[in-house]
């Protein structure tokens, strides 16, 4: 059990240790800036991969920077939107919600409504070594 506990902390502090810079109690100018932009970063990535997920196929993924990926679903654990998991490399986030709630927590009401589909679960799937994310939704 504790080697199990250990590599999970091991998991969770390389995807929190992406966002560092945006845990500080006095941040500076500079990294309130590159925090705003790690959220942007991370909401257009999602788009992307939202956009092409009817046709993506299992192999393909999208380009998707793990400082996006954390900026915007955070660490691991069950958050307002859904879930988010660690398996090794592979992050996997649940956004639930009747009616897209839990994506417009993240993207926000009007980039939702984009989507031309609000679905009732998203499903992204993370690769941390290649960076790359694809998506599903039911």
């Amino acid at each position: 059990l504790m080697k199990e506990w250990q590599t999970f902390r091991r998991q969770t502090n390389d995807y929190l240790a992406a966002n560092a810079h945006s845990y500080g109690k006095h941040p500076s100018a500079e990294e309130l800036k590159r925090s705003r932009d790690d959220v942007r970063n991370g909401r257009e990535c999602l788009a992307c991969c939202l956009r092409g997920a009817p046709s993506i196929s299992d192999d393909a993924g999208f380009d998707f920077p793990l400082v996006a990926f954390t900026a915007i679903f955070g660490g691991p654990g069950i958050h307002g939107y859904g879930t988010y998991t660690v398996n090794g490399d592979i992050g996997t986030v649940v956004i639930e919600g009747e009616k897209g709630y839990g994506l417009e927590q993240i993207l926000g009401k009007k980039s939702t409504s984009q989507l031309g589909v609000i679905p009732k679960q998203v499903r992204i799937v993370h690769n941390r070594k290649t960076q790359m994310a694809r998506a599903t939704m039911n």
